[in-house]
């Protein structure tokens, strides 16, 4: 579908939210995620059925949100539906026969693959959050936080990449730095306890 192709992200969620052309917007989401949401519930223990009424119910939950302006745009399109498939697929494989499917058919591998999978979620989660707040910042905080919470880099490795004397001197940086952070995290008090649980999932 070709008027579908041509949108943006931004023009989808102004769509959903005016409940305008609605339609077209949502066949945009059918197509450009279906595919990653069905793989998601594929690989864990879910047929292809599943996955469909799972991404309807996705598609209908994240409507819902965004139209009701609960959608903060912390983390991408993609992995805010792929964690609403997430918990609501895991909540029904919690449920009776779903559970003793999963034991049965997967054993402690499905059980594991599950479980990885929702710490790669969580952790993109945190990485897309993280990230979103560190654009408010200056060149260097951004570099110097980046290389510390995302290419996971010790001062000491950090140093050579940024024009600074010493560590110490990095150190002191990467202080204001967070002092900066947390100036603009006062001004979105929401954002205080979800930057802490992300910094603490990216460590």
């Amino acid at each position: 579908m070709p008027q579908n192709a041509a949108l943006s992200e931004e023009e989808v969620l102004l769509r959903i939210q005016s409940n305008h052309q609605i339609n077209s917007a949502v066949s945009w989401l059918y197509a450009r995620y279906y595919d990653r949401l069905e793989t998601l519930i594929l690989r864990n223990s879910g047929s292809a059925d599943d996955a469909a009424d799972i991404i309807q119910e996705t598609m209908i939950a994240f409507i819902n949100i965004v139209q009701q302006g609960k959608f903060r745009g912390e983390s991408g399109v993609n992995t805010f539906l792929q964690s609403i498939a997430r918990n609501l697929w895991l909540g029904k494989l919690r449920k009776g026969k779903s559970q003793a499917k999963l034991h049965e058919n997967w054993g402690e591998e499905a059980k594991q693959e599950s479980v990885d999978l929702e710490k790669e979620l969580q952790y993109k989660e945190a990485t897309d959050l993280v990230s979103g707040i560190f654009k408010n910042l200056g060149e260097a905080c951004q570099k110097l936080l980046n290389l510390f919470y995302f290419k996971e880099l010790s001062m000491k490795e950090i140093l050579p990449e940024m024009n600074f004397e010493n560590e110490q001197v990095l150190r002191n940086k990467k202080t204001k730095c967070m002092k900066s952070l947390m100036a603009e995290i006062k001004q979105k008090p929401v954002w205080a306890e979800t930057l802490k649980s992300a910094l603490q999932k990216l460590r």
